[in-house]
């Protein structure tokens, strides 16, 4: 039968937009699809206004219009290339060489990135002597007045916000008919970038970046500002993590603006949109806040809470569903951040925090905890979980979940996403019909390698294509695995982790009964010099598990392995795990018997036990970092005492010389004032000579007359010769006064500074004693926590064998108290003659035909 002649037909297309149809016949429906216009236009026509195409359309082309990040706007075919070229065509010319060109006042340096809306440009603003980051609009779009109107919204949104954590809008203006907005220059990346290249954040960093995040936002909440669009990318890292900006709010809106309220127009990029956003609805502050949480989720592992191959899939998962639980992919995140964070992202508004503002709080409570552990309590709002320990699992957290009744919100949505699955239909083509008709084969089962000796992998539940497994190395260190199948790739991708040290990526397909791929190292993971970060493998079914998979080695249903008693389980058998082989009489794991009361005490002493050393332990490296810091600090004190003492020394020997040679000019001007004196002395006695002559008229005027200069000129030498004396002691004095107050300030310093070495050293005393004191404590409290585990361990222990050969599923995680008949895994028959007959265990296979029924 023909396709087209099976499907045209207008029931099953409202089957389709009230999701009435089976997943086989979604898949043929969407192929045919793509080929039959007749369809699209039915489908059209009652799934939603022709405004949502639009919408749509813009938001498929919109996803990443502007990069910040030097070097980002890498794109097939030079079409990235080209868009920069235009651009820099319309510069004007300059004078320096150096130079790219001129626009305005400002010389353009380079190109920062760029992407479908325009480019970013590196300049220098001449008259203010700074660099500045210049958006300018590519020459495609000048004409439209959809992105004139986004290049002025950003320009008066962001303008309107004064706040350290918001980008500044220096000036807008127009160069050649392309509008332009002049901006501070960012020395950092991008959030994104940073996560690109260093994989996730640490807690404090974490912290530190959404308590600025929040602030920029509670800014321009004030405003009465929706950003819509908060995502890594628009996360500017000015000077590290220590400040950042908040930029690109070109579809920032006004709460009161009419298209805020209205119904079906999406904005905003899928990844990070809230579920309101993601619906057509209106929003308000609180959608911020949603994408906020986004933004730390993907800071905390490293991607995006929601992913998919689609934008139309992105969409389903941000409504539909709750994004993977964050301790599950980074341990080390604490719990009371998970807890913040799946606040922020809670599907409904009214279950978010009411505001920025209230964000900027709980989060400033949370830094000053991470500076300050022992001193500062968590906000009450994250720490009721955290002090407990506990730890939610996915199956019970109460996600809010999307409607499906027939009422006019949710026919909205089904219709406003199903034009989205129109655009991409059209957009990808036959592509899209490729990926939906590949289907992922069955991997679960035990395998082994070259490189890792034992692989075991499981489906997920309820989740097509997903699958988690565990993993030993050659080293024998156990691993943790999960993959998921990509229909566009046509092959598994996921990611692995050995503790908490050593983590990468892993990529496979099924090749003639082999899994064929490679494993990749992530750059922050410490391993060998010579270990490579990128290697293939090939990995085998294992003997034994090649019986497991074969359905017609199993003869009869699964039985139930119970606990005896009220217990936990101390330790499983040897090679006890999903899917393992075992013999009749094998150890299947060994329970201790719980006397509820007295072990209750017991466990809450050793928890409490465990705390204790945990803070005497971190006291201890606190104090120990202290001391480092001190004998450092000491270290650089010595060595500046050592300095002033050389450079006091050698001042003392310059200034000796320098006033000795003060001194003898003294002397030598005193020896030439006394030649002077006589020379006086013998005019004065010529002249008396001269002046008795010519009173008698013995001699003539002229001689008299020169005598009389004669004894001028020597007074006038002895009066030089005075005033030279003088300036000689002057100076002296002057050198004389300059060492003592030198060396007075020389004799200051070393004073200081030795005041400040006894003080150091005086702490460093203290902190020792600390450091004993603190070692002391440690050992006392591991002392009484060994005690108490030696306590527990004295418990009666029950051992569980296996009844019968077969092999092992479902194993229970061996933390927590088993109730009495409490599940210990399931046990499958190799044949039939090894199930008692009169067992009365529970068989898996009826709770599983139960739960069908229901």
């Amino acid at each position: 039968m023909n396709p087209i002649e099976k499907v045209c037909n207008l029931q099953c297309i409202e089957d389709y937009l009230d999701e009435r149809l089976s997943d086989s016949a979604v898949v043929e429906f969407e192929y045919h699809l793509i080929g039959c216009e007749h369809c699209r236009t039915e489908l059209q026509k009652r799934s939603a206004e022709p405004e949502i195409w639009r919408d749509a359309i813009a938001l498929l082309s919109s996803i990443d219009s502007f990069s910040h990040d030097q070097n980002s706007g890498e794109q097939s075919n030079g079409q990235g290339d080209q868009h920069v070229s235009n651009v820099l065509e319309l510069l004007a010319p300059t004078d320096d060489p150096e130079m790219l060109g001129r626009i305005g006042g400002y010389e353009i340096i380079g190109v920062v990135g760029f992407g479908g809306m325009g480019a970013v440009l590196k300049g220098f603003d001449k008259s203010l002597c700074r660099v500045v980051a210049i958006k300018m609009m590519a020459p495609h779009l000048a004409g439209s007045g959809s992105a004139r109107r986004r290049f002025q919204r950003e320009a008066k949104a962001a303008a309107a916000i004064t706040h350290e954590n918001v980008i500044d809008i220096y000036g807008v203006s127009e160069e050649n008919g392309l509008p332009y907005l002049v901006m501070p220059f960012a020395r950092g990346p991008s959030l994104q970038k940073r996560i690109n290249e260093s994989g996730p954040l640490t807690t404090h960093e974490v912290v530190r970046i959404g308590l600025q995040i929040a602030s920029g936002l509670a800014a321009a909440h004030e405003q009465g500002l929706v950003h819509r669009d908060i995502k890594p990318a628009n996360i500017l890292l000015n000077e590290g993590n220590e400040r950042l900006w908040i930029t690109d709010f070109g579809i920032a809106r006004a709460v009161d603006d009419a298209s805020m309220t209205q119904t079906g127009v999406i904005a905003g990029t899928p990844q990070y949109m809230s579920p309101e956003q993601a619906r057509g609805e209106s929003v308000d502050q609180r959608s911020d806040l949603f994408s906020m949480g986004s933004v730390l989720y993907t800071a905390c592992t490293g991607r995006p809470p929601f992913r998919s191959e689609s934008a139309y899939g992105v969409l389903r998962r941000i409504t539909d569903t709750a994004p993977r639980r964050i301790i599950e992919i980074n341990p080390d995140i604490p719990i009371w951040l998970c807890r913040l964070i799946e606040r922020l992202m809670e599907k409904h508004p009214t279950d978010r925090f009411k505001g920025a503002s209230e964000v900027v709080k709980v989060l400033e409570g949370c830094m000053a905890h991470l500076q300050q552990p022992t001193i500062v309590e968590l906000p009450q709002c994250v720490a009721s979980s955290s002090r407990s320990g506990e730890s939610v699992s996915p199956k019970d957290k109460k996600w809010p979940k999307q409607s499906r009744s027939k009422s006019t919100h949710s026919s909205y949505w089904r219709r406003t996403r199903n034009w989205i699955l129109i655009c991409l239909a059209i957009l990808a083509g036959s592509g899209i019909a490729a990926m939906q008709m590949t289907k992922p084969e069955d991997i679960s089962g035990r395998w082994s390698g070259e490189k890792w000796k034992s692989v075991s992998l499981t489906t997920v539940e309820k989740a097509s294509g997903w699958y988690t497994g565990t993993f030993t190395n050659l080293d024998g260190r156990q691993g943790a695995l999960q993959l998921e199948w990509s229909r566009l790739q046509r092959r598994y991708n996921g990611r692995w982790m050995i503790g908490d040290d050593l983590s990468g990526s892993v990529t496979l397909r099924v090749s003639a009964n082999e899994l064929r791929g490679a494993v990749a190292v992530d750059s922050y993971s410490r391993v060998a010099a010579k270990m490579p970060r990128l290697r293939e493998f090939i990995w085998v079914r294992s003997p034994d598990a090649v019986k497991r998979f074969h359905t017609d080695k199993f003869k009869g249903p699964p039985t139930a392995i119970q606990s005896p008693v009220i217990g936990h389980i101390v330790r499983w058998g040897e090679g006890i795990r999903e899917n393992s082989h075992v013999n009749k009489g094998d150890l299947l794991a060994e329970v201790a018997n719980l006397d509820s009361e007295y072990l209750d005490r017991l466990k809450k002493q050793l928890a409490d036990s465990a705390v204790q050393v945990e803070a005497a332990k971190k006291t201890l490296e606190s104090d120990r970092r202290q001391l480092e810091a001190m004998r450092s600090i000491v270290a650089a004190l010595k060595s500046q005492q050592s300095v002033y003492e050389k450079v006091a020394n050698e001042f003392s020997k310059a200034s000796r010389i320098v006033v000795d040679s003060a001194k003898i000019k003294v002397e030598t001007t005193k020896a030439e004032r006394d030649e002077v004196f006589a020379e006086l002395e013998q005019a004065r006695a010529e002249f008396d000579q001269q002046k008795m002559l010519f009173d008698k008229r013995l001699v003539s005027q002229l001689k008299f007359k020169q005598a009389e200069r004669k004894l001028k000129q020597a007074e006038a030498k002895v009066k030089n010769a005075e005033t030279q004396i003088q300036s000689s002691k002057n100076e002296l004095n002057m050198k004389l006064n300059d060492r003592a107050s030198k060396q007075a300030k020389a004799k200051a310093d070393l004073a200081q500074v030795a005041a400040q070495l006894n003080k150091a050293l005086a702490d460093i005393a203290r902190l020792e004693s600390d450091i004993a004191k603190a070692e002391s404590h440690v050992a006392k409290s591991q002392s009484v926590y060994e005690e108490l585990q030696t306590k527990l361990s004295r418990q009666a222990k029950i051992i569980v064998r296996a009844p019968f050969t077969g092999f092992v599923t479902d194993v229970i995680d061996a933390r927590g108290v088993l109730k009495k008949g409490g599940l210990l895994c399931y046990l499958w028959p190799e044949v039939a003659e090894n199930v008692p007959e009169n067992s009365s265990v529970e068989k898996k296979h009826s709770n599983e035909e139960a739960d069908a029924d229901d």
